[in-house]
C-alpha cells in the first residue's frame, strides 16, 4: 500500500514537471515567434534604408534649387 501511494506520488510530481516544461515550451516558441517577426520586419527596414539610398547616389538634386549635388560616396559637392 505505501509503494503504491509512492508511486501514484511520483506519478503526480511528473506530471506536474510536464505541465511546466510545456509551459516554459510554449513560452520559447512565443519568443522564437517573437524574433523572427522582429528580424523580418528589421530585415525590410534594412532594405528600404538601402534602396533610398541606392536612389540617392548619383541623383543630383534640381539644379534650380541648389548648387550642391551628391557624390557617389556620399559626399556633397559643388555643381558645375
Amino acid at each position: 500500500m505505501k509503494q503504491e501511494e509512492e508511486h501514484n506520488n511520483k506519478i503526480v510530481l511528473l506530471e506536474k514537471q510536464q505541465a511546466q516544461l510545456k509551459s516554459q515550451l510554449e513560452t520559447i516558441q512565443k519568443q522564437q515567434t517573437g524574433i523572427i517577426n522582429s528580424t523580418k520586419t528589421l530585415t525590410h527596414v534594412i532594405k528600404s534604408v538601402k534602396d533610398q539610398q541606392n536612389t540617392f547616389i548619383f541623383t543630383e538634386f534640381n539644379p534650380a534649387k541648389t548648387k550642391y549635388f551628391i557624390l557617389n560616396n556620399g559626399s556633397v559637392a559643388l555643381a558645375g
